[in-house]
């Protein structure tokens, strides 16, 4: 399967804003960040469970996938929701291509 910018704007159009999280992976609510939903799991960045999805988004976003979910980059990415965000990061880097 080809992980490509494609791919992950429809994965991620899928998915309920009230599935997002943000400051984890996955959370006791059965919510998940970006990363969470490529199946990334782990305690955080510095000690997880990385996959072949979620290596291709950090390559696709390679600012910080976690930053934009997260509304780090506050300002840059006016996403109200961590879906917001990161689809409007998606969408883009594909009008860079």
């Amino acid at each position: 399967m080809k992980y490509d910018i494609h791919y992950f704007i429809a994965k991620f159009e899928a998915i309920p804003d009230n599935k997002w999280c943000v400051e984890k992976f996955t959370d006791e609510k059965g919510r998940c960040c970006a990363l969470g939903h490529c199946g990334v799991r782990g305690s955080n960045t510095m000690f997880c469970i990385s996959t072949k999805q979620g290596e291709a988004l950090k390559k696709i976003l390679p600012d910080g996938v976690t930053s934009i979910n997260d509304g780090v980059f506050k300002g840059e990415f006016k996403g109200k929701t961590p879906k917001a965000r990161i689809l409007e990061a998606l969408r883009r880097k594909l009008k860079e291509e």
